[in-house]
């Protein structure tokens, strides 16, 4: 059986900050109709689309109604499953309810299945964690086990003091019985391998942010007979031409200086009791804070 391999989708309608799109709905759109052809050239008997299908539970029933006709057409006429374990986007508060969320439609109408636990013959069985829960289920090693979890997996560090996230390495060493796990979250896409077992995460569908310039769209193909793994990207428009390098490069530059500056704050004395505000704007003198990072701390105070 032929696996499609995929990351977090993040379906919506406005296109984020940093894109140029003139119509972004419809490229991204066109990423998802290249993934169902992929899917149907390869003969792949089910998607395994780790969460974050929607970008939130207000995602306009427009763009849902788009979708669901667009899976309907391909996945219902070729045989395809299509097999989600939902992220924080996909559920209401961000706790396990489902109902009345995009994502509850699709399963209501049987687009996609929510399960946990789904086998097929010839030994393949998928387990699905979602969002939230970090207890990953033990299992009676079988032919093919995989994992199906929306959680932040990493090979190392995004930034210095990251937590709240386990290491792909880990999954492997902890998790023997497994033999795949298809994993988001993470918009950064990689591969972890050892021995012919994968930790599979193909990071975000989209290129949204300054630093996924590098980032290259892609799926995977997983084939349970042999266990190999095909990369397939996806095609895309050059970098320059869908995200606004300058601008994006202009706001990272201003999150810097103002982490800069927390951190001076968090230096200064300890011990001592002062007014809070006084100490802030004392500091912003001392250390000739730009006028633009003043705005956006004043306005954070609601002055």
């Amino acid at each position: 059986m032929k696996l499609l391999l995929t990351g977090d989708w993040q379906l919506r309608f406005r296109k984020p900050e940093m894109r140029l799109d003139e119509n972004y709905f419809e490229t991204q759109a066109g990423k998802v109709r290249q993934i169902l052809e992929i899917a149907e050239k390869n003969d792949c008997g089910a998607i395994l689309q780790p969460g974050d299908f929607f970008d939130g539970v207000e995602t306009p029933w427009f763009v849902v109604q788009h979708y669901m006709k667009m899976l309907i057409d391909i996945l219902f006429d070729k045989g395809i499953d299509l097999i989600c374990s939902p992220g924080q986007h996909d559920l209401r508060y961000h706790t396990r309810e489902i109902e009345n969320t995009p994502l509850g439609v699709l399963k209501a109408a049987q687009i996609l299945s929510l399960e946990e636990i789904i086998s097929y013959g010839d030994g393949i069985q998928i387990c699905s964690v979602w969002w939230g829960n970090n207890e990953i289920p033990r299992t009676v090693k079988s032919k093919n086990n995989i994992l199906l979890m929306h959680r932040m997996v990493l090979q190392k560090k995004l930034w210095l003091g990251q937590t709240d996230f386990v290491y792909a390495r880990d999954l492997l060493k902890n998790y023997p019985e497994f033999d795949l796990f298809v994993t988001g979250d993470n918009h950064q896409g990689f591969v972890e391998e050892d021995n012919g077992r994968y930790v599979v995460n193909c990071g975000s569908l989209m290129r949204a942010n300054i630093d996924q310039v590098d980032h290259k769209p892609r799926v995977y193909i997983y084939d349970t007979e042999g266990k190999s793994l095909e990369e397939i990207l996806l095609k895309v428009a050059p970098v320059k031409k869908v995200l606004d390098i300058k601008k994006a490069e202009v706001q990272k530059e201003r999150d810097e200086r103002l982490e800069l500056f927390i951190a001076n704050l968090r230096q200064g004395e300890k011990g001592t009791t002062f007014d809070f505000i006084d100490r802030l704007y004392e500091v912003m003198n001392d250390k000739k804070v730009d006028q633009e990072i003043r705005e956006i701390i004043e306005e954070a105070l609601g002055k």
